[in-house]
């Protein structure tokens, strides 16, 4: 079962904040000889991210937490060393710590590809804090190399690891500043809301309100073939208010305001229905007359193709 139903629009946001925080702890630790496994807290909080941003989920809940257990148990294993954990600790420690903070940011920049459309800044942001935990990844490999043979290197591994982390906090930094400008721009929660009224205007509300009624709880726009007349008749409404306030309120046009409520309806079947639509099917079962018209317009309010949103939500778990 997800659990992501209930998130809050700024959860991406929240999560972006504490992998900020997260590093700025860590900062303040990493040269000071704790070997508190805060490293391992990074890919799972980033997994996390990535979900949101591709699929609006965090995951399973049981996978989600299958993923902080890495973190678990180094730290249960280094309070009960009292800090001292001793070699053993570490001979296990820094590999996996290495492969943790490669591999998150890998397995996500392989699945990004796929969506390489999707210009939202939330995926570019990702991306970016990819790169860099693979740069991490590498230099720490270093650090770990160059005490293990014995050599020595002109920098010192662990300085450029800061700088890495401290430019990392720089851009989420960026990003949660300007976080309210970045969702305005990206069409990311691409539900249509709930018809916008308009207070001085009674007609105009009058008009919001049946269509609400008729969208929601009639469903009118599975109807293939439902055309500006057809939707007149239907609510009893005149065409031109139907047109004024569509054009002149949401500032949109017909076909793109029905659309929207097409391509919502597409998403709720591609994540709540068990047996695996055809493409062909799954358009006609959300109104649209054509599986080209149904592509164009997911992509265009989703950012990424059907086939792509419906692996992104069965690959949600990884």
């Amino acid at each position: 079962m997800l659990f992501t139903n209930k998130l809050k629009k700024n959860a991406f946001e929240r999560f972006a904040l504490s992998f900020a925080l997260l590093q700025v702890i860590h900062l303040l630790f990493i040269f000071q000889n704790y070997s508190i496994p805060f490293p391992f807290l990074y890919g799972p909080i980033f997994m996390i991210m990535y979900n949101i941003a591709s699929s609006g989920k965090i995951g399973n809940r049981i996978s989600v937490m299958a993923h902080f257990s890495m973190f678990t148990l180094f730290l249960l294993w280094y309070l009960f060393a009292l800090g001292n954990p001793g070699v053993l600790y570490y001979e296990f420690y820094f590999p996996l710590m290495i492969l943790s903070m490669v591999c998150y940011p890998l397995v996500a920049l392989v699945r990004m590809r796929r969506s390489v459309s999707n210009t939202s800044n939330r995926l570019v942001l990702l991306r970016q804090l990819a790169f860099l935990g693979n740069a991490i990844g590498f230099f720490i490999g270093l650090l770990l190399l160059s005490q293990k043979w014995g050599f020595e290197l002109d920098v010192n591994p662990l300085y450029v690891v800061a700088f890495v982390m401290v430019f990392s906090i720089l851009l989420l930094t960026n990003y949660l500043i300007f976080a309210k400008d970045y969702n305005t721009a990206d069409i990311e929660d691409t539900r249509p809301q709930k018809i916008r009224t308009v207070r001085d205007d009674s007609r105009i509300l009058a008009c919001a309100e049946k269509l609400a009624d008729c969208m929601y709880k009639d469903k009118l726009f599975l109807d293939t073939g439902l055309t500006l007349d057809d939707l007149s008749k239907k609510t009893a409404l005149p065409k031109s208010l139907i047109t004024d306030y569509i054009n002149q309120h949401l500032q949109t046009n017909y076909y793109e305001w029905l659309a929207r409520f097409r391509v919502e309806h597409a998403k709720d079947l591609l994540e709540h229905e068990r047996q695996v639509l055809k493409m062909e099917v799954l358009a006609n079962q959300s109104g649209f007359n054509s599986k080209t018209t149904f592509y164009r317009y997911f992509k265009q309010y989703v950012g990424v193709s059907p086939g792509t949103y419906r692996e992104n939500i069965e690959s949600s778990a990884w």
